[in-house]
């Protein structure tokens, strides 16, 4: 029984966990409780890898006005107080996320 369910393991890339072990069994007539199952898994050392879904943080295909490109990347500034910039990010802490913007000005860059 532990050598099918290695097969199932190994050939499912090692997603498959014990209910769908279990249902893939039931699928092609083999009988075995899905408790025996996740027991023998757990003496051998077979745990499932949960692989994260992509989820996409930015929407960029939208209707709403765009802010034009004063600067076209030409980031030497003449006189102070003429152009900033800035930038935001999230960083993950014990608490949880975090967002940090930061703004300088070009020529200064303070």
């Amino acid at each position: 029984m532990l050598i099918e369910i290695r097969r199932c393991f190994i050939e499912n890339n090692s997603e498959y966990g014990s209910p769908r072990i279990w249902r893939e069994f039931k699928a092609n007539d083999v009988v075995c409780s899905k408790n025996r199952i996740a027991r023998l898994m757990r003496l051998d050392g077979l745990v499932a890898i949960h692989r994260k879904k992509f989820k996409a943080t930015t929407d960029s295909k939208h209707n709403l006005p765009v802010w034009p490109n004063i600067l076209n990347r030409n980031f030497i500034v003449p006189a102070p107080d003429r152009a900033y910039v800035s930038d935001i990010t999230y960083l993950w802490t014990k608490e949880g996320w975090l967002y940090l913007a930061a703004t300088i000005d070009l020529y200064s860059r303070a």
